[in-house]
């Protein structure tokens, strides 16, 4: 096993802690006010890729929001505007603890499809 420094922990499978990858859809009905998805973590994450579906009607704009707590957010400096039926995606531009997508339509009721696809790599655990 080869790791920094060559001090490595000794675990089952040899230290290596395996590649996962994780999957949340949501769909959300959208007014003129902000709508908040759920919260994702994304601590853990190597690569975070999100994908917004207008679904709905009417136009839509959407931004991430990051936080290092839950609690306090701060806005990406990325925005979607996609009109009805168009796909956008977004990977963030800051790294952060939690992540939550901002959605509004932009004339009555809309309709907006995301999926949060977060995945990370094999590493070996050292110390």
């Amino acid at each position: 096993m080869t790791c920094n420094n060559n001090h490595c922990i000794a675990l089952e499978g040899g230290g290596i802690i395996n590649n996962r990858f994780k999957e949340f859809k949501r769909s959300y009905l959208l007014t003129e006010k902000p709508a908040y998805s759920s919260l994702v973590g994304t601590a853990l994450a190597d690569t975070v890729t999100i994908f917004v579906h207008n679904s709905g009607q009417v136009s839509l704009t959407a931004y991430l929001q990051n936080s290092p707590d839950g609690q306090i957010f701060v806005d990406d400096k990325q925005v979607l505007a996609l009109k009805p039926g168009e796909a956008g995606i977004m990977t963030p531009y800051y790294f952060s603890k939690y992540m939550r997508m901002v959605m509004r339509s932009q004339n009555g009721q809309g309709q907006a499809t995301l999926w949060f696809q977060i995945q990370t790599r094999d590493y070996r655990l050292c110390l």
